[in-house]
């Protein structure tokens, strides 16, 4: 998924009144140094883009959207 689509729905669900996580996707990311696929998810809040880890639902890294 590109940072362009990320974009586009993080801007739909800043509409919302309601903050927390509007939509979760799930992904397969590539380690780094490895050729193996990990299964991550994506969420998008009214604020910033979350990526959790699938297993123990820990986030990964924020990123703050500024508009």
């Amino acid at each position: 998924m590109s940072l362009f689509c990320c974009v586009v729905i993080a801007i739909t669900a800043n509409k919302y009144q309601v903050d927390g996580i509007r939509c979760m996707f799930s992904l397969q990311e590539k380690m780094k140094g490895k050729n193996k696929l990990v299964p991550r998810l994506l969420g998008i809040t009214k604020k910033s883009i979350v990526r959790v880890d699938e297993n123990t639902k820990e986030v990964n890294e924020l990123n703050e959207i500024f508009f």
